[in-house]
């Protein structure tokens, strides 16, 4: 498999092959051509179908995906709705509903995904590369491989889409990216990268509330800091989490 000009797994040289970014802000391109993706809770019907890998969804789990439990006024009417705006922006003009990329029968849509990119495909294909390069003993290598792949997100996944659907998939993703900078961290630090480590810990140290008890993260902050010949900010690290683990959490 080849990486086109967009950094998918696919030829983006097709003037008719649809692209999809979500790690980030929701984009669409068909080509080389931006796509307007409307509103969005359509933006939000659009990943609930996308990011199932081309399994058949009803409608009434769709409307959970998007509205959880305060479904719209309209109920199921509203579906058709945002589903056929979709298909007017995705679809090449003309194209007959049966061949449309959403796919409909009674009660349920299926998006065809073959023949899409999609950058979560990137990142999972890459991301794989770089923990076998990791598991083979060539650090140097595995740690560029990484910063590769992290480089991938441009922000928050789906980034302002509403909905649970939309929750749970940045949450996924989310992790995805915090085990591959660890990984990454591991190397550097293995690597004797020190300064190079504690650039990524102050970023990754801040993304979420756990992170302030993950003790694996700490551990890498400690000796990344004593390689530096930072002791005593190194022991001041440690004591600082066995207080908050103490006082906080009770261990």
């Amino acid at each position: 498999m080849t990486w086109g000009s967009g950094g998918f797994g696919v030829d983006d040289g097709s003037p008719q092959l649809l692209r999809f970014k979500v790690l980030g802000p929701l984009r669409a391109w068909r080509g080389e051509t931006p796509l307007e993706l409307g509103p969005v809770k359509r933006q939000a019907v659009l990943a609930a179908l996308l990011l199932r890998q081309g399994t058949v969804v009803s409608h009434e789990r769709l409307l959970d995906a998007v509205w959880g439990e305060e479904p719209p006024a309209g109920g199921h009417k509203v579906l058709p709705t945002h589903v056929n705006s979709l298909r007017r922006v995705l679809d090449p003009e003309g194209t007959l509903p049966a061949e449309s990329v959403i796919r409909s029968g009674k009660g349920w849509y299926r998006f065809v995904v073959e023949e899409v990119g999609l950058d979560t495909a990137e990142l999972d294909e890459r991301g794989a590369e770089a923990l076998r390069t990791v598991a083979s003993g060539d650090l140097a290598t595995a740690a560029d491989q990484l910063g590769a792949v992290i480089g991938l997100f441009r922000g928050e996944p789906l980034t302002g889409v509403p909905g649970p659907f939309a929750q749970e998939e940045r949450q996924r993703w989310e992790e995805r990216r915090r085990t591959f900078r660890l990984e990454r961290l591991k190397c550097l630090v293995a690597l004797g990268r020190f300064g190079d480590a504690l650039d990524n810990l102050s970023g990754l140290s801040a993304s979420s509330a756990a992170d302030r008890y993950d003790e694996s993260l700490a551990a890498l902050r400690i000796r990344a800091l004593y390689g530096r010949g930072r002791q005593a900010e190194a022991l001041a690290a440690y004591e600082d989490l066995r207080v908050r683990l103490r006082d906080e959490l009770g261990t």
